[in-house]
């Protein structure tokens, strides 16, 4: 996650593979799922005056980027199954979410698997609650911008 100067956050990737290598295991510890880990983190370095996420990124559409139903995974109050940016965007409110595929999502082939149509009604549940969604736009100078005025004491920032 990342804190800019004036305290808005960005959260790039919110991955599960639940594929049983050590680098996609849940961490520090599988007393939670990986969702559940991201989301508690976020939410201890959030800045004291924010109420969520700002701006969401997935790069790309692989488990350990973007999250994987497995088999006993929680559903939302929504319906939507937990897991990785589905579990995170449940716990915390995000103000826009940013992706390569939407709204179509079929470059280079249609997405049908069971995460991206959970993934999708996910999106459309969070719409209704407010969420944007965009589509990446590479090389945009604006579409990830600031949305708080002044800075946040103590943040770190690059010198100039």
């Amino acid at each position: 996650m990342l804190i800019l100067p004036d305290g808005t956050t960005l959260l790039v990737d919110a991955g599960a593979a639940g594929d049983g290598l050590a680098q996609t295991d849940p961490h520090p510890d599988a007393s939670r799922t990986p969702g559940a880990w991201i989301a508690r983190y976020v939410m201890r370095h959030l800045p004291a005056r924010a109420t969520g996420i700002d701006y969401a990124v997935i790069t790309h559409f692989l488990p350990d980027h973007m999250g994987q139903i497995t088999a006993g995974a929680a559903a939302s109050k929504a319906g939507c199954l937990l897991s990785g940016t589905t579990e995170v965007g449940d716990a915390l409110p995000v103000g826009v979410l940013v992706d390569r595929g939407w709204p179509d999502y079929s470059y280079p082939a249609p997405f049908t698997d069971r995460t991206m149509v959970n993934y999708r009604q996910f999106l459309a549940a969070r719409a209704k609650d407010g969420m944007k969604v965009e589509r990446f736009q590479p090389g945009s100078m604006s579409q990830i911008r600031r949305v708080h005025d002044g800075e946040v004491p103590g943040v770190w920032r690059f010198a100039t």
